[in-house]
C-alpha cells in the first residue's frame, strides 16, 4: 500500500472567517499547506481554479445552504476532491453533500479522522479520474469508429478492427491512432 500523502495543498472553506482557523490549524498539524481560505460562495470556484488545491475541506457550522453551495462551486471546477466537515450534521445535509459530489464526510478535526478522510477522498478521486478517463477514451474510439463506418461503409466490428490493425502495424497505442483519425477529420 502507498504511503500517506505529505504536504498537500488544501483549500479550506467555511461560512464565516472565524471558523476557518481551527480547521486550518488541524490541517497544518498534519503537515499539509493551507493555500487558500474562502467564505464567499462567489469566490470559491475562482480560488479553486487559481490555487489548484490537492483537496478542499468545506466545513458546516450554522448555514447548511451556504456549505452546500461552497461544495457545489468547488466540485463544479472538478480540480480536486472535497471533504465535508460537520459536527452533528443532519442526515439531510450529509445526503445533499453526497449528491453534490463530496468524496468523504467527517465530523471532527481529530488527527486520525481528518487524515483518514483525506486519504479516502484522494483514493476515491483517483478512481473517479481513471473512470472518467476510460469513458473519455471509449467515447473517442466510438467517434473514430463512426467516421470509418461512414467513410468506408463498414460495420462496427470492422471499423474497430481497422483501427486496431493500424495501431498494431504501426506499433503505436490505439488511442494515438484514434486521436490522429479524429484530428484528420476535424473532430476534437
Amino acid at each position: 500500500m502507498g504511503e500517506a500523502p505529505h504536504h498537500l495543498k488544501v483549500l479550506v472553506a467555511d461560512e464565516r472567517q472565524k471558523y476557518l482557523e481551527p480547521v486550518t490549524a488541524a490541517v497544518r498539524d498534519l503537515g499539509h499547506d493551507v493555500i487558500a481560505h474562502e467564505v464567499a460562495i462567489a469566490k470559491v470556484g475562482t480560488a479553486t481554479l487559481e490555487h489548484r488545491p490537492d483537496i478542499a475541506i468545506v466545513a458546516l457550522h450554522e448555514d447548511t445552504a451556504h456549505a452546500l453551495e461552497l461544495i457545489s462551486e468547488i466540485v463544479d471546477e472538478a480540480v480536486c476532491p472535497v471533504i465535508a466537515l460537520a459536527d452533528d450534521a443532519s442526515r439531510d445535509f450529509v445526503h445533499a453533500a453526497a449528491e453534490r459530489g463530496v468524496f468523504a464526510f467527517i465530523d471532527s478535526t481529530n488527527e486520525s479522522e481528518l487524515q483518514g478522510a483525506i486519504d479516502v477522498a484522494l483514493q476515491r478521486y483517483r478512481q473517479f479520474a481513471k473512470l472518467l478517463h476510460a469513458f473519455e477514451r471509449r467515447a473517442k474510439i466510438e467517434r473514430a469508429k463512426g467516421i470509418l463506418m461512414e467513410r468506408h461503409d463498414l460495420g462496427d466490428r470492422e471499423a474497430f478492427e481497422r483501427i486496431r490493425s493500424e495501431a498494431r502495424g504501426a506499433r503505436r497505442p490505439l488511442i494515438d491512432v484514434v486521436d490522429e483519425l479524429l484530428s484528420s477529420d476535424g473532430v476534437p
